[in-house]
């Protein structure tokens, strides 16, 4: 018999939580410098992420690379077209849950910007500009990196059981074959030992993710043509 969500759900927690800080930090660098020297991602102009909590993949030295305007490190570059000084100019979001109603929107956010503790120990940013709702997400969101406890090669992803990025994601599920503006393109980030060999059971309302990038590179379902 299939694990449930649940089950799945303590046994993927504790792989993360069994890395080092030492892990966390040295193979989030790795999987910021994929992203950094992948071209669907330095092509992006508006770019929805998270800040990491429970030894998440951290993802803010790409906005430090931005914002000093580093090099990408030579070894993470596959095509040499594109090794450089780090893409500028994106402009980045990060998810907002209103606590009275449980709706999850995406803010402008700048490194830098004052940061509170939400729900479940999240930070979100005070300031609350630029506000991305479920129904424009198509028109002002071009990538968006979503954490995850596991993940499978047919796009499944396993979340924390909340269901806050399937409701809002739910309307570019049900529309990426007759949008006349692209929905954006949904990227797990993991660590390699969060592949679940199994496909993940899948709900209904379950979304799921264009590709997922880890230490090895960035992984295509298949789902939706670059």
């Amino acid at each position: 018999m299939p694990e449930s969500k649940k089950s799945l759900r303590a046994t993927f927690r504790q792989v993360r939580f069994s890395l080092t800080d030492s892990d966390v930090k040295s193979r989030s660098r790795l999987i910021c410098e994929r992203l950094a020297s992948w071209s669907v991602f330095r092509q992006a102009e508006t770019v929805a992420f998270y800040l990491p909590v429970h030894n998440e993949v951290d993802l803010t030295p790409l906005l430090s690379w931005e914002a000093r305007g580093e090099r990408i490190p030579r070894h993470a570059v596959s095509e040499r077209s594109v090794i450089g000084v780090y893409p500028a100019s994106k402009k980045w979001f990060l998810p907002v849950v209103e606590s009275e109603t449980g709706v999850m929107s995406f803010v402008t956010y700048a490194l830098g910007d004052a940061l509170r503790t939400a729900r479940f120990g999240l930070r979100e940013p005070c300031r609350r500009e630029a506000v991305v709702t479920k129904q424009k997400s198509a028109g002002q969101l071009s990538l968006v990196l979503l954490p995850l406890l596991a993940f499978d090669r047919a796009g499944g992803r396993l979340g924390y059981g909340g269901g806050y990025y399937d409701r809002f994601f739910s309307i570019q599920r049900s529309s990426r074959s007759t949008a006349t503006v692209k929905p954006p393109l949904l990227i797990g980030v993991a660590y390699e030992c969060q592949e679940s060999v199994e496909t993940l059971p899948v709900s209904e309302h379950d979304v799921p993710l264009d590709g997922v990038v880890t230490e090895a590179g960035v992984l295509l379902m298949g789902n939706r043509h670059l």
